[in-house]
């Protein structure tokens, strides 16, 4: 049997009347609805793909939780922090880094960019970018000289893979400014380039294995320690628990 409702609704689109004002009116009204329907379907296909690929090119390469240093540059105790990180279970893995920002120069050209010194093990464990890697390979922990930079960067620079590139420290700057004292100039050579379809990271980015930036950013009044570390980037089992976990680890 047909209920009520149906049949109000089949009695005005079934009208027997030649194009009434009635189904006019229901016809544009279920047009309507249509399009209306299949915009909204449409647009939130689109945001939920724009967000996934979003979220992909950010949690690929940046870590769900860091703790840095509360005061100061770098962690007192960097491996007891490695260690508390780590043994949380909501922590699938764990490692530390130093970042800084510096000058690299190839050819005549030059450009500030943010060094990253890594543990490459470590990185893989956390992050998408021995993944990213198109030419040439990821970072040898045995060479120190060997740097990683982005598809962006090494357009910029010119630079290809076995290509030598100088990194201009930041360490000691102001002394040569005043004295008669080089800046620190470390030569590195190009072991590969990644693209990871970001330009900030592709083009203002370049790794460096963990010794080599700790080298690099020495203080020159300073002995190179490797307890310089800015901090401990985790990769958690489920993202959503991010904020949580921050609240963990600052109480």
């Amino acid at each position: 049997l047909m209920s009520y409702s149906n049949f109000i609704a089949w009695r005005y689109l079934k009208s027997k009347r030649k194009m009434t004002s009635v189904s006019i009116i229901s016809l544009i009204s279920l047009l309507g609805v249509i399009v209306g329907t299949a915009a909204l379907i449409i647009v939130i296909s689109v945001f939920n793909g724009f967000k996934g690929i979003v979220t992909n090119i950010l949690v690929d390469f940046d870590p769900s939780v860091r703790v840095t240093a509360e005061s100061g540059q770098y962690l007192s105790d960097p491996e007891k922090v490695l260690a508390e990180v780590s043994s949380l279970k909501e922590v699938r893995s764990a490692t530390m880094f130093l970042s800084g920002k510096a000058m690299v120069v190839s050819g005549g050209v030059n450009r500030a960019i943010n060094v990253i010194g890594i543990v490459p093990k470590g990185n893989e464990r956390i992050s998408s970018l021995s993944k990213s890697v198109v030419l040439g390979h990821f970072l040898d922990p045995d060479k120190d000289h060997q740097i990683l930079i982005g598809l962006s960067l090494a357009d910029a620079l010119g630079a290809v893979v076995g290509d030598s590139i100088s990194i201009i420290s930041p360490a000691g700057i102001e002394r040569s400014l005043t004295q008669f004292y080089q800046p620190k100039v470390e030569h590195f050579v190009v072991g590969g380039i990644y693209q990871s379809d970001n330009k900030t990271y592709d083009g203002y980015y370049a790794f460096v294995n963990l010794p080599a930036a700790q080298y690099l950013f020495a203080s020159p009044d300073s002995a190179v320690s490797a307890q310089m570390v800015n901090g401990v980037d985790a990769k958690l089992y489920d993202l959503n628990k991010s904020n949580r976990m921050k609240s963990k680890l600052e109480n």
